[in-house]
Order: structure tokens, then sequence, then C-alpha cells
């Protein structure tokens, strides 16, 4: 009997050392579950988006472009931290382009003077505006987009993050711009234009 005893004693403590590691496990599984640090947010305080400027493969081509706008825009020559365009290339149309002002207060002069791009012909049809998240930049877009349409008295609804404009589904949060296809079996298909 005494043998039957210890084993049982015996696996009664193999049994408590099992459910104290199944305990330390769950505890490590659920702990990787839970990012180990917040997503640091990007630091946009100094960031533009200049648009309408012409496509050009020549990166100093269009780096001159981008100085000659900030330069009449701010009526002083402004240092850039670094410039590149957004997206990929496509020959048929200009993608933005994100600046690096080396300052907050050049940022702030750059958005308050934008309005004197008006009055240079050559840059009339370029724009500035401050950099903003997708998820800020999509929301922008979804107002205007239904703003427009409301003037336009269009019979306009938003469902889900989707923008609907006389029945059909026009701009989505979650996906951006959304393609009128109506050769689609889904109805619709979802561009994503924005990042």
């Amino acid at each position: 009997m005494n043998t039957v005893e210890s084993m049982c004693t015996s696996i009664q403590c193999l049994k408590d050392q099992l459910n104290e590691l199944a305990g330390k496990c769950d505890q490590l599984a659920s702990s990787s579950r839970e990012p180990a640090t917040k997503p640091v947010d990007q630091d946009r305080s100094c960031n533009i988006v200049l648009s309408g400027i012409p496509e050009c493969r020549d990166i100093n081509m269009w780096r001159s472009q981008v100085v000659k706008v900030l330069n009449v825009i701010a009526g002083r020559e402004l240092a850039l931290a670094d410039a590149f365009r957004l997206g990929r290339y496509n020959a048929d149309r200009s993608r933005p382009i994100l600046v690096k002002l080396m300052s907050v207060w050049d940022k702030r002069l750059v958005l308050s003077g934008a309005r004197k791009l008006r009055d240079v012909p050559e840059f009339q049809r370029v724009f500035v505006n401050a950099d903003e998240p997708l998820d800020v930049r999509r929301r922008n877009t979804l107002n205007r987009l239904k703003a427009r349409s409301i003037a336009a008295r269009k019979d306009v609804s938003v469902t889900d993050g989707v923008l609907f404009v006389g029945g059909v589904p026009k701009f989505s949060l979650v996906n951006g711009y959304i393609r009128d296809d109506t050769s689609r079996m889904s109805g619709f298909s979802l561009i994503n234009n924005d990042e």
C-alpha cells in the first residue's frame, strides 16, 4: 500500500507542477497578445503636403519647383529637411509631395500664406495642406464629398462609413474612393487611393 500511496502523492505533485506551468504559459500568451509598447504616432508637426506639381522622374526638377513654391508662399527662403513623392509613379497624374520643413513655425507660415499661390499663374494649380493621418484625411474627404453632393441637391446618405450619392456608393472611410464598375460581380469595387 505504501507504494500506491507514494505513487498517488507523486502524481498529485506532478499535477500541481503542470497546473503551475499551464498558468505561466497562459500569462505569457496573454502578455504576447498585448503590444509591449503603444505604437508611436508619426511626428507630423513640421510636415505639409503639396499637390499639383507636375510629375517628373528627375528629382532635381520637381524639388526645385517645391523650393520655388515655398519661397513664393513664405516670402523668403525656407530650408527643407526632406521632400519626397507619395505613391507609385504614374505618368498620367502627378503624385502629392510630402515636405518636411525645419520648424513648426515654417509650417505655420506656409499654411497661412498658401493663398499667395493664386497670384502666381505658374502655381495656380498647386495646393498646400497639412500632413494628417490617413483616417483624418479620409474623414475630411468624406465630409467634403458629402457637402458638395448636398450643394448639388443630390440624394446623400452615409451608412457604416460609406457615402452613397443617389443610392450609389462613392467613398468609404475604410478603403477610400469606390470605383463605379457595374460589370463586377459584387456591384462595386473598392480602390485605395489615399496611401
